[in-house]
């Protein structure tokens, strides 16, 4: 298997095992702890294969895209490395055998921020490499409907408070335990859907300022 199936497959089950994590309350804390595991894993194959992306971060010229990049790309890392380490503090069962003791109620409030700072990052992260992968010319339905998607995306960020758990104004996670699985997945990819449009339009918004003023 070359890097580039290899990257493929971790580029499409990284955003999937995030959008599962997010409904941990739903599919019980033990599959949230192994899964949790699993995209720190991922994430840690997917920075061996760019490594070659850390030896040029002091080389080069820094357009504003790459500034941009680059710090979605460090504070990513920094959220990455938070709720890995808050988890293995908080784990009841993947690390239960380091029996930690200590932490767990600033653990607590790290992982509910990260978790939800981390999947906008995500979000933002994809959209602004998904230019590589877009056709030239994308069918108008197509580009509809990403738009309807992300206008419910936003509903979805407003109605479920994520920026009140990222900025910790809102320190508990509220969560409706009758709540059908679907509509949370549903909401949950349509919020990562919105941010990687947003991801996508600054990229695009940023390189043509720069071609603009380039010529």
């Amino acid at each position: 298997m070359n890097k580039k199936v290899i990257r493929n497959i971790i580029n499409i089950a990284m955003p999937i095992i995030m959008i599962t994590l997010m409904a941990y309350q739903l599919i019980g804390k033990a599959y949230h702890e192994y899964a949790g595991t699993a995209l720190f894993i991922v994430f840690i194959i997917h920075n061996i294969l760019n490594i070659k992306w850390y030896g040029k971060l002091f080389r080069g010229n820094y357009i504003p895209y790459r500034i941009l990049s680059t710090i979605i790309n460090i504070m990513l890392l920094i959220t990455m490395v938070l709720l890995m380490i808050s988890g293995i503090i908080m784990s009841e069962h993947t690390f239960s055998f380091l029996n930690i003791s200590f932490g767990m109620a600033i653990s607590r409030l790290i992982h509910l921020s990260a978790s939800h700072l981390g999947f906008i990052l995500v979000s933002i992260h994809m959209g602004m490499h998904l230019g590589v992968f877009l056709p030239k010319n994308t069918n108008s339905i197509i580009k509809l409907l990403f738009i309807l998607i992300a206008i419910y995306g936003a509903y979805a960020l407003y109605s479920r408070k994520i920026l009140s758990y990222i900025f910790l104004t809102n320190k508990f996670m509220f969560v409706n335990f009758n709540e059908n699985i679907f509509k949370f997945v549903i909401d949950y990819t349509s919020i990562m859907i919105l941010f990687t449009i947003i991801g996508y339009i600054i990229s695009i918004l940023i390189k043509k300022h720069i071609k603009k003023f380039s010529n």
